[in-house]
């Protein structure tokens, strides 16, 4: 039970995930694990030319721990070789590692897996899906897990392609709204970012603070609700300054500065009833 994501930004690419492991029955003990894992690599030119990687899915805790290190590590040996070179080379591990543990000798259904995957190289990027043996390339965004479909229908409304810095909040909110209404979906949001030959993991701190605001979200989207579907306000400007107030303190956290929390009380609508 799990969701992650991969988000292709106009600079980069976003991998994100949530923490929660659990076996998936009624009753079962949660913990919360890592699910992201990332790689950097360096040739030998002059000045070398860097790459980063970064894999995550949805599966048995095992099977995604053991094919994650086969993938990284045909990542880090391809170095030399551009990111076309490298989608040939991790099609063959995955599919030797699918074929091998999930397959043969008769295919086990609870060793499935689904993966997403991202790498950058120089002003390269690419964003991939597994699907058993297979990658498939994306443009755009991927899913997997027990929260992808909720994500996929989200991203449709909400996705473009987005700065590394704006589409990092983004993937971070979706992993959000997928874990306060997806069973089997929580406990922390990991977030990773591949920039060029960089990759980064964002500080618990930092996306605790736009889970903060994010919760502050909700809100104001069940404010806009009412006030679209005409419930009745004694004061129409007052309402419109209190939305706008909402909607520029809220942006001003998590753009300008997120370090800054923005006073958000005191916004509420007053409604006439």
């Amino acid at each position: 039970m799990t969701i992650a994501i991969g988000l292709l930004a106009t600079d980069g690419v976003v991998i994100a995930a949530d923490t929660q492991e659990s076996a998936g029955y009624p009753g079962d003990m949660k913990s919360s694990g890592t699910k992201i894992l990332w790689a950097l690599r360096s040739d030998a030119s002059n000045p070398p030319v860097t790459g980063a990687f970064a894999v995550s899915g949805a599966g048995t805790v095992g099977n995604l721990d053991a094919v994650n290190q086969k993938l990284a590590e045909s990542f880090c040996l391809s170095a030399g070789n551009t990111l076309n070179d490298l989608t040939a080379l991790l099609n063959a591990s995955l599919d030797d590692f699918y074929t091998h543990h999930v397959l043969l000798p008769q295919e086990r259904k609870d060793k499935h897996f689904d993966l997403v995957l991202g790498a950058t190289q120089g002003n390269d990027t690419r964003l991939w899906l597994s699907d058993q043996t297979v990658l498939r390339r994306s443009n755009t965004y991927g899913a997997v897990g027990s929260g992808a479909e909720y994500a996929t229908v989200l991203l449709s409304r909400i996705y473009t392609q987005l700065p590394l810095s704006k589409a990092t909040v983004l993937a971070a909110y979706t992993i959000f709204l997928v874990k306060e209404f997806v069973e089997g979906c929580g406990k922390n949001t990991e977030v990773v970012v591949l920039d060029g030959g960089q990759a980064r993991m964002l500080a618990d701190s930092d996306i605790a603070l736009m889970e903060y605001h994010f919760n502050h979200a909700l809100k104001l989207d069940s404010m806009m609700v009412h006030y679209i579907i005409g419930r009745r306000v004694p004061d129409e400007n007052a309402a419109l300054n209190n939305l706008t107030g909402y909607l520029k303190s809220l942006r001003t956290s998590l753009e300008e500065n997120p370090n800054i929390t923005a006073e958000i009380r005191g916004w509420d609508i007053d409604w006439d009833e």
